[in-house]
């Protein structure tokens, strides 16, 4: 079966209802008809825990709809991880040294190099993100996973429709 990794970028989407979102939430469904599997790692956990926070200490959100958020965000996971289409991956020492690569020679910041990183050796097919540096990074690199950028309509439905 094929796995998608979900950059932190694209995962928040299903929660803050922003541009992208109704194409995350179709990714999401197809998962839960086992047509795909959805790879993250707490790094991406992480930074959509940090997404809710910053909107409420930006006075976008009330401090009450954050942890809302972040408890669906946990729900979300825990409920994919129980169930089979969603698998979660740690930023481990392993994965944080071999990331020093594409920080070097691709000249990624950091926390997208774990992201990649993490894509990679899970072996996911597909890096879906809402950050076109990202997208232009890893096709500059010719790496072995195929890019799906949310904003492009495009690209998201060919993915959405190679599923369906």
């Amino acid at each position: 079966m094929k796995k998608a990794y979900l950059d932190a970028s694209a995962f928040f989407k299903i929660f803050f209802g922003e541009a992208g979102a109704e194409y995350m939430e179709q990714v999401l469904e197809l998962a839960k008809q086992k047509k795909l599997i959805l790879v993250i790692s707490d790094w991406v956990e992480n930074e959509c825990m940090w997404a809710a926070m910053k909107k409420h200490d930006d006075e976008k959100i009330t401090k009450q709809d954050a942890f809302m958020i972040i408890n669906l965000m946990a729900d979300t996971v825990e409920n994919g991880l129980e169930n089979g289409y969603i698998n979660s991956y740690t930023a481990n020492e392993k994965v944080i040294v071999a990331s020093r690569v594409l920080i070097e020679e691709g000249v990624m910041h950091a926390s997208d190099a774990l992201h990649v990183t993490i894509a990679v050796t899970s072996g996911c097919d597909y890096f879906i993100t809402a950050d076109k540096d990202i997208t232009a990074r890893i096709r500059e690199l010719k790496l072995s996973i195929k890019t799906v950028y949310i904003h492009e309509k495009q690209e998201i439905d060919k993915f959405l429709g190679d599923f369906r």
